[in-house]
């Protein structure tokens, strides 16, 4: 069995790709993570945390950053951008 390293997929992510990545690294379809991540998030809100953590953690699979903290940085400025593009969508369907 081939094993994969962990990589955020950004070009299958629904938010941050993260459910995608561990999919690919599993070898598995990436709803049954996202399943599972939804579940623990209703059960405990473990979920989300877990996706975060893993979200600002995990190199995105793209990344040209070695150092960690870089690749962090990167991370970080990814969420920001994807926060913003959605509340951009959000404040357009509700503007006249």
């Amino acid at each position: 069995m081939e094993t994969r390293p962990l990589r955020r997929i950004r070009s299958e992510r629904i938010f941050g790709g993260v459910a995608a990545g561990v999919a690919r690294a599993m070898n598995i379809d990436p709803v049954f993570v996202r399943l599972g991540f939804l579940f623990l998030a209703l059960l405990n809100g473990f979920g989300t945390l877990l996706y975060l953590a893993m979200w600002i953690l995990v190199p995105a699979e793209d990344s040209q950053e070695i150092d960690p903290r870089a690749q962090i940085r990167e991370n970080i400025a990814d969420i920001r951008a994807v926060i913003e593009e959605y509340v951009a969508r959000v404040r357009s369907m509700f503007a006249a």
